[in-house]
């Protein structure tokens, strides 16, 4: 181990005060510092842009996953209460004569709706689709996770 400590005095040299001081010099910035420096500050832009583009994007995906976990945990916790969608969809198209609602043969069952039940293997369990005179109703659930979805990210 070394023995030659110097105090921190010994570094430093004492500032004379009682010269004058100089007037403060203006540095010429060279036309080719400010070039790169607006080259700096137009990439920094373009990159906060791109940043806050991939979020935005990055967003709605999220928001998607979310709500798919969401409604999986739920529907393994209490299916689907297929009476209530097939009876929100005749009440919303009941001026529009329905003929018949489809549903999931497991579904079919449980379902006393006022109206002609169908069993579509097709469906999934938890899904509807009412047939209406001039058309059809799909109130399967990815239409109706989709249409909540739209709500939320409009």
């Amino acid at each position: 181990m070394r023995n030659d400590f110097q105090p921190l005095t010994a570094l430093v040299r004492p500032v004379n005060l009682q010269t004058q001081a100089e007037p403060a010099q203006t540095v010429a910035v060279p036309c080719a510092c400010a070039e790169a420096e607006e080259a700096a500050l137009r990439s920094v832009r373009l990159f906060c842009a791109a940043v806050a583009e991939g979020v935005e994007a990055a967003i709605g995906e999220l928001l998607n996953d979310i709500a798919a976990d969401v409604l999986a945990r739920e529907l393994q916790l209490a299916p689907a209460d297929i009476t209530q969608v097939v009876e929100r969809a005749l009440s919303r198209y009941f001026s529009d004569d329905p003929l018949h609602v489809l549903v999931h043969p497991d579904d079919a069952c449980e379902l006393h709706c006022g109206f002609p039940v169908v069993k579509d293997p097709c469906l999934r369990a938890g899904d509807a689709r009412l047939v209406l005179r001039c058309g059809t109703v799909d109130a399967s659930l990815g239409v109706r996770l989709a249409a909540l979805l739209q709500k939320f990210q409009a």
